[in-house]
């Protein structure tokens, strides 16, 4: 599936925003955010933890190239400790993020969320 065709199914925007320094009191603080495609999908989905156990997370979004610039195929680093804000302004905790790819390489991202 062509980069182009696969983003007609990502109708949504997500911001990412990586942790960028933490306070004296342990409060976190985050860099810039920057724009996603993305589809978010709202239903509870189980998964495994890395420790085995079991995590019922409250969704998850597909995230595609930065919406700045659609045909660079440059996917964002994601991990535990960054900050996702949903369409809705919601910003739940991510639980789990798989890098997804096919013959010509990875095109998107799942990011499992609380």
């Amino acid at each position: 599936m062509a980069i182009p065709d696969f983003l007609e199914l990502m109708p949504e925007t997500v911001t990412l925003a990586a942790p960028s320094s933490t306070g004296a009191y342990g409060e976190i603080t985050y860099a810039s955010g920057v724009d996603y495609r993305a589809r978010v999908v709202r239903k509870p989905i189980s998964l495994t933890g890395g420790s085995n156990e079991d995590i019922l997370a409250g969704g998850m979004v597909w995230i595609g190239p930065p919406t700045a610039d659609l045909t660079s195929g440059t996917l964002p680093t994601v991990t535990v400790e960054d900050k996702i804000t949903l369409p809705d302004g919601d910003t739940p905790k991510i639980l789990r993020v798989d890098k997804m790819s096919d013959e010509s390489g990875y095109h998107h991202i799942k990011v499992y969320f609380g």
